[in-house]
């Protein structure tokens, strides 16, 4: 869980890292199946811009993200922006 009370979760199977929220609702998801070829913009393979082969584990940090990504056997890091896209009444 990370200061501002969300629960990042690698989910193997759906290949990506979920943010939930306190009650466990679903507000984000972060990355989508990629090769090891898939590098994201200004690369040969651009999409999708976060590929992951099998994420294992995730650190958060204020403003990063860190995805360990077994099949493709490397570390993908992600630079994170919080925004409110919307509000619910």
């Amino acid at each position: 869980m990370d200061g501002r009370r969300y629960a990042w979760v690698c989910d193997m199977g759906r290949l990506g890292v979920f943010v939930l929220d306190g009650n466990g609702n679903q507000v984000a998801r972060i990355g989508s199946y990629g090769s090891r070829d898939c590098r994201g913009s200004g690369s040969d393979y651009p999409l999708p811009p976060i590929p992951v082969g099998n994420p294992r584990t995730c650190v958060v940090t204020d403003d990063t993200l860190w995805i360990q990504d077994y099949n493709n056997q490397r570390v993908v890091r992600c630079k994170l922006g919080y925004e409110v896209t919307g509000t619910v009444k």
